[in-house]
């Protein structure tokens, strides 16, 4: 509400919802944050990706928040416990977090409810429960978040949240697991975003289009400079594509609008 309030020009709105947000994360971190354990509530995978994702957890506890996420999983043999609303703040906070290897381990198995746990059941759509129960619904909207990553995540797709409508956006595949190659096509407002990857022994493969007067950050998973090619030459050597930085664990370059054909090979 504070961000709506000052793109309208109410600046004193805006501060006026700030400062109410700020009554609300201490009002809620004093209630269900246990400071010793380092998680909410009962430390379900729900009640720590909500607040995590949300930005109500305080700095200094984040790390040590996300921790008890991904330990809770692993301890669980990887196994789901969040339902239909929490289940999407745990795929956006382990994405926003470089955890997608997570996320994979959590759904590339079919034992134990969860969606292959559904596929197994004889399910041909997304069913109301984990679990497929004969009970409830066959056909159903619920728990269908996993989709969303297969664009953002695998596909890397994601919006430039200070842009309208994709006319900024990144790429960023999470190349995790034993998946091979993704194909994700997207229509957004400006045109159609394809990301094509394929990976092998020596590296990987990109293809991509970015719609006319629209931009893009493609990032590739950290390697030399001189190991990424853009149509069969050196990157640097197509005025489209600029270098910009490297950060964390990618290398990271802004294009404009056009059909490229990236490979990142192993050093």
């Amino acid at each position: 509400m504070a961000r709506c309030a000052l793109l309208l020009g109410n600046e004193e709105e805006a501060r006026y919802y700030e400062e109410l947000a700020d009554e609300v994360k201490k009002a809620f971190n004093e209630k269900f944050f246990d400071r010793e354990k380092g998680y909410y509530d009962r430390g379900s995978q729900t009640a720590n990706a909500m607040p995590l994702y949300l930005g109500i957890v305080e700095p200094e506890y984040r790390e040590q928040v996300l921790g008890q996420i991904i330990q809770n999983i692993r301890e669980q043999d990887n196994s789901i416990t969040s339902g239909d609303i929490g289940f999407s703040y745990l795929l956006r906070i382990l994405k926003r977090e470089n955890a997608s290897e997570v996320i994979f381990d959590m759904n590339n198995q079919t034992h134990k409810p969860g969606y292959g746990y559904q596929l197994m059941q004889g399910a041909t759509s997304l069913t109301e429960s984990w679990t497929a129960l004969q009970t409830a619904s066959h056909n159903h909207c619920m728990l269908g978040h996993l989709l969303e990553w297969f664009y953002s995540g695998l596909g890397g797709i994601k919006a430039d949240p200070g842009a309208l409508a994709y006319k900024r956006f990144m790429i960023r595949p999470d190349l995790v697991g034993d998946i091979t190659s993704t194909r994700v096509t997207f229509e957004s407002p400006y045109g159609k975003i394809f990301h094509e990857w394929e990976r092998g022994e020596n590296g990987y493969k990109s293809h991509i289009t970015i719609p006319a007067n629209t931009t893009a950050v493609i990032c590739f998973p950290e390697a030399p400079r001189e190991c990424i090619t853009e149509n069969g030459g050196p990157v640097g050597y197509n005025p489209s594509v600029t270098y910009l930085c490297t950060d964390g664990k990618y290398i990271m370059y802004k294009t404009g609008s056009g059909t490229y054909c990236f490979e990142v090979r192993k050093p």
